[in-house]
């Protein structure tokens, strides 16, 4: 499972399980450039990422929240990574 955080309690993430992920096609396979990305990340991590969210339900996004309240405090939009990459900032 993979999960950036896009703004305040705003995450992109794929599922964490096959069951749940069956429609969207989220999660990421170990045979890939993103796996191979993520196992040099930590959390906190400045990234730079690109890939689609999945469409659906009444948030027009795929959104995982179980609770109206959560999708409203803390949504979990679906995403389906492409690239992923650690961006490294210039130090003073």
């Amino acid at each position: 499972m993979l999960g950036i955080d896009v703004g305040s309690k705003i995450l992109a993430t794929t599922w964490n399980n096959k069951l749940s992920d069956m429609v969207a096609d989220s999660l990421i396979g170990p045979n890939t450039a993103v796996y191979q990305r993520m196992g040099s990340l930590k959390n906190g991590d400045l990234v730079r990422f690109s890939g689609s969210f999945v469409r659906g339900g009444a948030d027009c996004i795929q959104e995982q929240s179980v609770t109206i309240r959560g999708s409203m405090a803390d949504p979990e939009f679906t995403f389906v990574f492409q690239s992923l990459d650690k961006v490294e900032l210039p130090s003073n």
